[in-house]
């Protein structure tokens, strides 16, 4: 009896820690667009430690396009939120296009942590809203 017991907790024990299968998102849709954007911090850290200025530089314009896409996108209530932190961040994408482009390490990475506060509280409002019940 306490080996079914034993076999039985296992077995249901296994079931609640299967990975729940991933949700699909439109790769045209603003959340995807969004989910581009979030990526980004993870390659220019990496530029940044390896020193590639040049790759921050370059990669200014590509983060850019997704931001003007992204806007494009919005429509309604989201998009009078997002517009306003859209328009800070191409401002941080210019600056940060200049100052990585003129190799200005130092106001390359104060520009960078600008840029990441930005993007999350860009990607807050993309989260879906957690209610008191």
């Amino acid at each position: 009896m306490t080996g079914l017991c034993v076999v039985m907790f296992g077995l249901l024990a296994s079931a609640c820690n299967k990975p729940q299968p991933a949700v699909k998102v439109d790769p045209h849709s603003p959340e995807a667009v969004n989910n581009v954007l979030q990526q980004q911090p993870a390659l220019l850290s990496t530029a940044f430690k390896t020193n590639d200025l040049l790759f921050i530089h370059n990669q200014m314009y590509y983060i850019g396009t997704f931001v003007d896409a992204l806007s494009r996108k919005l429509e309604g209530d989201k998009k009078e939120r997002v517009d306003p932190i859209l328009v800070e961040l191409k401002q941080i994408i210019e600056e940060i296009d200049n100052s990585a482009g003129r190799r200005h390490k130092d106001a390359t990475e104060a520009n960078l942590e600008n840029f990441y506060a930005v993007l999350k509280r860009l990607d807050a409002e993309f989260k879906p809203a957690i209610t008191n019940r």
